[in-house]
């Protein structure tokens, strides 16, 4: 079903773009876009139940960049919802990651909430550190990948940073890509 999904909106996409001729503006109207909107809806949402299917997502995405614009600006939290398989355990570098993230991020919102006329830079530092280790940490099984979207899903902050976040380290790199090459595990040349 994945396969035929890909198949659909890759087809799509080539339709919708051969619409215009050099030199044109791309129009997002018409039957072909459409059809494009809708085939890159249904693989959107298309819910993953093997962490193959997991993995063949992810590539598609990563091998796209209309659909990994498009996830990046409107259809995240629907295409991170499609990716959670049921958990079992977190690897323990992962889980060592997450916890230190939730220890900074609950330390910068109680010092918020207990004075906030103070300034914060340095836990807000701290917090914004542990979510960049811990989007960066890789996924070693299915219950990684699910914590890591769990996260992202109920976290507005980190999902904010996923959304529309850069890191300025050179080079600079889009926030999502940190993550979504992380769902992929151990990527070389990348921590």
């Amino acid at each position: 079903m994945l396969t035929a999904l890909i198949e659909k909106h890759a087809h799509a996409l080539q339709t919708w773009l051969n619409t215009v001729g050099p030199h044109e503006d791309l129009e997002a109207e018409g039957e072909a876009y459409d059809a494009f909107a809708d085939a890159e809806h249904a693989f959107v949402v298309f819910q993953c139940t093997t962490e193959a299917e997991v993995q063949q997502k992810l590539s598609y995405v990563a091998s796209c960049p209309t659909l990994a614009d498009a996830v990046q600006v409107d259809l995240n939290r629907e295409f991170l919802a499609s990716i959670l398989l049921p958990s079992n355990d977190v690897n323990p570098k992962l889980r060592q990651a997450i916890d230190t993230w939730k220890r900074a991020d609950d330390s910068y919102r109680k010092a918020v909430s207990a004075d906030q006329a103070s300034d914060h830079d340095a836990l807000w530092h701290a917090m914004d550190d542990a979510e960049a280790d811990m989007i960066a940490q890789p996924c070693l099984t299915p219950a990684d990948i699910r914590a890591k979207v769990e996260i992202a899903l109920s976290n507005d902050n980190v999902f904010e940073s996923l959304s529309s976040a850069t890191y300025s380290a050179e080079p600079v790199e889009r926030v999502l890509r940190i993550f979504l090459r992380s769902l992929l595990g151990p990527v070389e040349g990348h921590p």
